[in-house]
């Protein structure tokens, strides 16, 4: 798979090594292929609550987002779990 020049470069390298070394099954959960598209920079799934204040930004949990090519099922993984910081790199 291709790396594209983002301002995340190594991204995408670092997350699948984090994945293969974690020995995540490879297989889409909905239609059993292993053909995967990974996000090139991280995203944050907001963390809401209804006793929270507004802050800026709001408190998230970095993710990779992983889509299945086949059928379009979409997997998230945090990148804490992971090893992974935000830039991509190993924490």
């Amino acid at each position: 798979m291709d790396v594209p020049n983002t301002s995340y470069p190594d991204f995408q390298r670092r997350v699948i090594a984090a994945l293969n070394n974690k020995k995540v099954n490879n297989k889409c959960n909905s239609c059993g292929e292993n053909d995967w598209s990974i996000s090139d920079q991280p995203f944050g799934i907001v963390i809401t609550s209804p006793n929270a204040g507004f802050s800026l930004p709001p408190p998230n949990i970095p993710v990779a987002f992983i889509a299945c090519n086949n059928c379009g099922n979409i997997r998230m993984h945090s990148l804490a779990a992971l090893g992974v910081d935000n830039q991509g790199g190993t924490k």
